[in-house]
């Protein structure tokens, strides 16, 4: 395929929808603290995307600017055929906002949400119709930020002692000490590679309009972490 995917660190929005014009790229991705603030400088958006009001994707079509999701799509995919009644939710930031999407769409009962920034966490909780957290049992616990390395200082380690099932969104190339822990504790996993992979290949798609292999991505995400 002829393509290059290269990053870039960009401290102004409006450089990337230039660069994206004057270089007529095919597209690019876009990560905090600009996934929100990317959204009005779109010519169209899909429908999820419009209704989380924050892209990670975007594509360049003939000239127009379409914002995407994946993240939805990434997370979605992770738990589609899986069931969960009651979900802790450990973070606020914008991926924490679109896992509040997937599970209301997916019926959960109820979604309870924590973090370190109590101020933050209650703000969250009113925004999005979510339920104070008092250490009550979940079927699922999510990681939605980078917490979860250092054991001595995270107060996100004690609600392993509440959960059946973790998901850590974070991505590395060994387990965190969540995980570690988590799985001495014989709690059902899934890591952050597993969505990343998933989100990926939909971004993929999107850019190229082929549908990739995963074997494929496994194999380069793995390749990755060895260098």
């Amino acid at each position: 395929l002829n393509y290059i995917y290269l990053p870039f660190k960009i401290d102004d929005e409006r450089k990337v929808i230039n660069i994206i014009r004057d270089l007529n790229l095919v597209g690019c991705s876009v990560s905090s603290p600009f996934k929100s603030k990317m959204i009005s400088h779109m010519d169209k958006l899909d429908k999820k995307t419009s209704i989380l009001n924050n892209l990670n994707t975007i594509k360049n079509v003939d000239g127009e600017l379409h914002g995407f999701n994946t993240d939805y799509l990434g997370f979605n995919s992770l738990i589609e055929d899986k069931y969960f009644d009651n979900v802790l939710i450990y973070g606020n930031g914008s991926v924490a906002k679109t896992i509040v999407n997937v599970l209301k769409d997916k019926g959960v009962n109820k979604i309870y949400a924590s973090g370190r920034n109590p101020e933050n966490v209650a703000n969250f909780i009113q925004a999005h119709s979510l339920t104070n957290y008092n250490n009550q049992k979940v079927d699922l616990f999510i990681n939605a930020t980078p917490a979860g390395y250092d054991k001595t200082n995270d107060d996100i380690f004690k609600n392993l002692n509440f959960c059946k099932t973790l998901i850590d969104l974070n991505v590395s190339n060994s387990s965190t000490p969540l995980v570690q822990e988590a799985k001495k504790m014989n709690i059902n996993i899934f890591e952050g590679t597993d969505m990343s992979i998933n989100q990926l290949i939909a971004q993929f798609e999107i850019y190229t309009d082929i549908q990739p292999d995963k074997k494929l991505f496994k194999e380069g995400l793995e390749l990755y972490f060895q260098n």
